[in-house]
């Protein structure tokens, strides 16, 4: 097993592997900020001083939502994430939203004490539905969409679920406050669909407590999820009712089991019972995505995940701002180490595990140390934060800014996505870099709607060039190829790892060419895995069609383009069967898909006209 701290040991760089609230540094801080202004005086302006609180009694009912679409979810599952979390919505964190804390209960840093505060029971409601009213709307969501977010991740608690969850449980006495919390979530949910966005639900705080943080709902900074099978055993009803409600709408992209549990040694076995239990729900449950943190360990679960044909995706949080190497380090300094030793260490986590990994968390945050030796200390965080974002994009399939909005936004940069938007990041976020608006998405589905569907006579004229294949994938068919140039890139250097390597583990990868293909630039050699020298096949014809149609039917869906490639791939040939893909010719259909998805995507490309920037 493998320690990301260590590696980067190695490298001379680090990287937290611990992530307390940013509100207990006092040092971490943005060059945009205003000199002398007090961020606890701004976020409480316009909140009358003391504990009053206006009855509130708006309902919520749940929201009708379309009948399932498979194309769609499948879309908004294995598409390229680029994703935002909506913090301090649903679950509290005192130094985002410190208004709703003024007149909680001691010590006033965790959700459980807004619960018990205000003055009882009917006020503490009253305070946190208006916040969930008020504090993200409907004009949130279309505001992302038309920036080019696609997906967003909101944290939750079992405190949101209906009461059953909650009995037995710290927040039981408090089942009052949040008994209209479910509506506004699925309401959340339907907003986001609306909009064309996905919604990634994690479970952020669990009974008990998976991680003693505040941030997990709890201030007696105790881990008892661990300590009790009835915690666990709640949890997992708990996730199960989840999948279950929220399985059969078609822009939930699933479900993660614990957000930055501690690193307890039984942590994979929660997640397998967890995991199985889910996929026994219904049929909506078996194919839904399930998301698990690494408790801050890079490498740990990369055997689980391929041990696993399922669909089941590596969340891992990155943050340089707490510990003592990463505080005093400058920022340049931590922009050069991104893009090289620290992009390779994520790299190498991807190639172990299909590529299922996303960045669940990060943010533009630096500390004043860091940015203090910076001549320009705006172009420097600019540096610093799109360097992670564009290191992101490259090596794993989506990433989440943490955090959306904060009580204090206007000052920082670091922390809120909403200012950083074109200050310390771009101002769209479109998978097509060429596309900056929705008007140019519309266009571009439509013009991408209108590509003709490929002849048996044109797949072959371009497999032909099979002693091109290796200068395609790096290239692409004439042109930029975009993000799938990694992609492409990745899948073959997994496969050629294990081509070199004899571990059963290894032999069992599903790689690139899976079941001993040959990789790119030697497919000549492999005539059972669906390719013959310069000639197709069927099973190889068939995966460059798949992959055309991929590229082709993702960007008719707000331009999206395939992220969980070897999972699609995998997944794709589970569901043709040996009719469709006969054994032992999976290769050839790997093979035959990448070189149609880049075909593809270099259409769309020529249909909305330009040359992709990434």
């Amino acid at each position: 097993m493998y320690n990301l701290s260590a590696v980067l040991a190695v490298l001379q760089l680090s990287q937290s592997l611990v992530n307390p609230s940013p509100g207990a540094l006092n040092d971490a801080d943005s060059p945009y900020k205003a000199v002398g202004q007090s961020v606890v005086k701004a976020a409480l302006k316009g909140h009358a001083e003391g504990c009053h609180v206006e009855p509130y009694n708006v309902l919520v009912e749940n929201p009708a939502f379309p009948p399932f679409d498979q194309t769609k979810a499948n879309v908004y599952r294995y598409r390229q994430q680029q994703g935002v979390n909506l913090g301090s919505w649903f679950v509290h964190e005192q130094w985002m939203t410190p208004s709703l804390f003024r007149c909680a209960k001691e010590p006033k840093v965790a959700e459980i004490d807004i619960a018990g505060g205000w003055g009882g029971l009917v006020n503490a409601r009253a305070v946190l539905e208006k916040h969930w009213d008020e504090f993200i709307t409907a004009e949130v969501f279309n505001y992302l969409a038309s920036i080019g977010i696609n997906t967003v991740r909101i944290p939750i608690g079992h405190f949101t679920l209906p009461a059953e969850f909650v009995t037995g449980t710290p927040f039981e006495p408090y089942i009052e406050v949040y008994k209209n919390a479910w509506p506004r979530l699925l309401r959340a949910i339907s907003q986001a669909g609306e909009a064309g966005i996905g919604v990634l639900i994690d479970m952020h705080g669990a009974p008990g407590s998976q991680n003693g943080q505040p941030h997990s709902g709890v201030s007696d900074g105790q881990t008892n999820f661990f300590k009790t099978w009835e915690y666990q055993g709640k949890t997992i009803e708990a996730l199960r009712f989840l999948v279950q409600q929220l399985g059969p709408i078609t822009n939930v992209i699933g479900i993660q089991l614990l957000n930055e549990p501690a690193g307890d040694p039984s942590l994979e076995d929660f997640y397998t019972r967890a995991t199985d239990a889910i996929r026994q729900v219904s049929f909506h449950s078996n194919g839904l995505p399930v998301y698990i943190h690494d408790a801050f360990d890079l490498y740990r679960f990369g055997p689980y995940i391929n041990r696993r044909q399922d669909f089941v995706v590596h969340d891992h949080h990155s943050y340089f701002v707490f510990t003592d190497n990463d505080s005093k380090m400058p920022a340049n300094q931590h922009a050069t180490n991104i893009r090289g030793g620290i992009a390779d260490a994520f790299k190498s986590a991807a190639l172990g595990e299909r590529r299922n990994l996303v960045i669940g968390e990060w943010s533009c945050a630096l500390t004043k140390d860091s940015l203090g030796s910076q001549a320009d200390k705006v172009q420097a965080q600019r540096d610093f934060c799109t360097a992670q974002m564009q290191m992101y994009s490259s090596v794993a399939a989506g990433w989440y800014f943490w955090s959306w909005d904060n009580e204090q936004c206007e000052y920082d940069i670091g922390w809120c996505f909403k200012h950083a938007i074109g200050t310390a990041l771009p101002p769209t976020f479109f998978a097509y870099s060429r596309i900056t608006s929705l008007t140019q998405v519309q266009d571009g589905a439509a013009k991408v709607g209108k590509l003709d569907q490929l002849s048996d006579d044109q797949i072959a004229s371009v497999l032909d060039q099979s002693s091109r294949i290796g200068e395609i994938g790096r290239e692409g068919f004439g042109g930029n190829g975009g993000g799938t140039q990694h992609r492409f890139g990745t899948i073959h250097e997994r496969q050629s790892r294990s081509q070199n390597q004899t571990s059963p583990q290894d032999q069992n990868q599903p790689g690139f060419g899976g079941g001993g293909g040959g990789a790119p630039g030697n497919l000549t050699a492999n005539n059972k895995n669906g390719w013959t020298g310069s000639r197709m096949t069927s099973t190889s014809a068939k995966g460059f069609r798949d992959g055309y149609r991929t590229a082709t039917v993702f960007a008719t869906y707000g331009m999206s383009k395939l992220g969980f490639t070897e999972q699609y791939m995998s997944d794709a040939i589970a569901r043709a069967g040996p009719e469709g893909v006969p054994s032992g010719m999976e290769g050839g259909y790997r093979v035959g898909f990448m070189l149609g998805l880049v075909y593809g995507e270099q259409k769309v490309l020529a249909a909305i006209g330009g040359v992709d920037r990434t």
